[in-house]
């Protein structure tokens, strides 16, 4: 049982080393070349795609966590309390309304 307990802090301490790595490739690792944007010359980073692709799988666990968590709760109310159940399911299904609409 004690091992579960360490399981956030071992699991939030790598995705931030991770985080930090990829921060540091980023920053610098260097450059890839130039573009030029608005007559400006700019550098273009060599681990640009490496630390977006990092950023996407972050999001993703987020979203995910989220609507994990989200359905655990939504279950727990459904048979506790039916009405917070739906209050929820009516709160979140605002939210995905609202990401709808606002990405077109």
């Amino acid at each position: 049982m004690k091992n579960y307990k360490l399981l956030p802090k071992i699991t939030l301490l790598v995705l931030i080393a991770l985080g930090l790595v990829f921060i540091a490739m980023f920053f610098f690792g260097g450059v890839n070349g130039t573009r030029e944007v608005a007559g400006d010359i700019l550098d273009v980073p060599r681990f640009t795609d490496a630390f977006l692709f990092w950023n996407y799988i972050l999001l993703g666990l987020v979203i995910l966590v989220t609507l994990c968590v989200v359905c655990v709760e939504f279950a727990k109310n459904l048979k506790h309390n039916r009405r917070k159940a739906y209050t929820t399911l009516g709160v979140v299904l605002g939210f995905i309304v609202l990401a709808c609409v606002l990405t077109r």
